[in-house]
């Protein structure tokens, strides 16, 4: 092949590598610059979650010396979820409730799954928040009360957590005989009860309730059901009717289960909110008499009530359950 030949196919080539050089500079310029996204693609797009990570010094223990209940927890599926909620690591820098965590019986409660799933409720948390309720939380007796399964069901009702909240409320939640009540699981339907529950925010029937009499009492089946009528609810509000419910005799008549029942008499509950007739219902004897089922019915009639709630009614009765008692 002659020189000039050969010449001629170098320019070519060298005029062809010029034109792709120019062509990309010139689509270079004119396309936009890749987005971010692309540039990084989907490992650069993952969720990171270095930020929610927590380790035992952020609750409040000691590195390596954690119980290894907390190790397993701070590990586990339901922590890592919770950790996220920006709610419950406003919780965690509280510096109360770090306190709380290196308490070890509460490190221990920590390991039981449904109280793990309770952490995640926001209002319990808010709860939780609270000072008082993290001094009682400290209470080794209320510890083992927050392991009983029923108990933590009850504490996911929002308006019983409110009730936790009331000082008055958690002093009694420090009485032993009460933790004991509260781990009956008839009792805890009853504390579902959203009118049982605004009789309990009432101070004086707080008080009342620290009667251990009455705390029996009120582990009796037949009791809890007549504790669920609303109108004898707003009863037990009245503070003559607690001071008559303080005493043993009358305690005993209420653990008749036919009493209950004639309990239950709308209109009997008017004539109950009577201070005179409070006053009558201490008498022994006549205590005796109520528990005569002949005598109940005569009391259930409305038009004997009436009778009753007249100015001598009550003494007549008196006197009578006096007269009866002497026989």
């Amino acid at each position: 092949m002659s020189l000039q030949g050969r010449s001629a196919k170098y320019l070519v080539v060298i005029g062809a590598v010029l034109l792709a050089g120019v062509g990309i500079w010139y689509f270079s310029r004119s396309s936009p610059n890749p987005s971010k996204e692309k540039i990084q693609g989907a490992i650069g797009q993952r969720n990171v979650e270095r930020d929610s990570q927590m380790s035992e010094a952020d609750v409040a223990v000691t590195p390596g010396t954690a119980p290894v209940a907390v190790r397993e927890f701070l590990q586990s599926r339901e922590f890592k979820r919770i950790a996220r909620d920006q709610a419950f690591q406003g919780l965690m820098s509280n510096h109360s409730f770090q306190q709380l965590l290196s308490n070890h019986s509460y490190q221990e409660l920590l390991s039981n799954h449904s109280c793990q799933e309770l952490l995640s409720n926001h209002s319990y948390q808010e709860l939780l928040s609270n000072h008082s309720y993290q001094e009682l939380l400290s209470n080794h007796l209320y510890q083992e009360l927050l392991s009983n399964r029923s108990y933590q069901e009850l504490l996911s009702n929002h308006s019983y957590q409110e009730l936790l909240s009331n000082h008055s409320f958690q002093e009694l939640l420090s009485n032993h005989s009460f933790q004991e009540l509260l781990s009956n699981h008839s009792y805890q339907e009853l504390m579902s009860n959203n009118s049982y529950q605004e009789l309990m925010s009432d101070h004086s029937y707080q008080q009342f309730l620290s009667n251990h009499s009455y705390q029996e009492l009120l582990s009796n089946r037949s009791f809890q059901e007549l504790m669920s009528n609303h109108s004898f609810q707003q009863l037990l509000s009245n503070n003559s009717y607690q001071m008559l419910l303080s005493n043993h005799s009358f305690q005993q008549l209420l653990s008749n289960n036919s009493f209950h029942e004639f309990m239950s008499n709308h209109s009997y509950h008017e004539l109950l909110s009577n201070q005179s007739y409070h006053e009558l219902m201490s008498n022994r004897s006549f205590q005796a008499l109520m528990s005569n089922q002949s005598f109940q019915a005569l009391m259930s009639n409305q038009s004997f009530q009436n009778l009753m709630s007249m100015q001598n009614g009550f003494s007549y009765l008196s006197s009578a359950a006096q007269g009866a008692g002497t026989e």
